[in-house]
């Protein structure tokens, strides 16, 4: 037979509800934390390959002191400066869906044909 229990049961489950509540909301943050450092690192991967992709055309094709060129969807703006005779630095700007990365420097020694700094 079923006794009044006056709200025994209704305590248990606020608290069963909030436990509940606790771990969807953790599971779903962890879950963006995965996912929004997969993107940055992906995004990072694929910046970095595009520099290291410009540079390599850059330094193996005979272009101007100063220009722009479409690699992978994203927009390469360079410039030469002849430091001497066996080197040159190198000012390159990638522009990606409206997005501009900071420019990358780089010191190329011609006799060589070596990076001498990246920065």
């Amino acid at each position: 037979m079923v006794t009044d229990n006056k709200g025994f049961m209704l305590p248990y489950t606020f608290l069963l509800f909030i436990i509940f509540l606790f771990v969807s909301i953790h599971s779903t943050e962890i879950f963006m934390m995965k996912y929004r450092y997969l993107d940055e690192v992906k995004s990072r991967y694929e910046r970095e390959a595009i520099e290291l992709l410009a540079v390599k055309r850059i330094m193996t094709e005979d272009f101007k002191s100063s220009g722009t060129f479409v690699l992978n969807d994203t927009k390469v703006k360079y410039e030469q400066l002849n430091l001497n005779k066996e080197k040159v630095a190198l000012s390159i700007t990638l522009k990606k869906d409206k997005k501009n990365f900071s420019p990358l420097e780089v010191v190329y020694n011609r006799t060589n044909q070596e990076i001498v700094s990246w920065k």
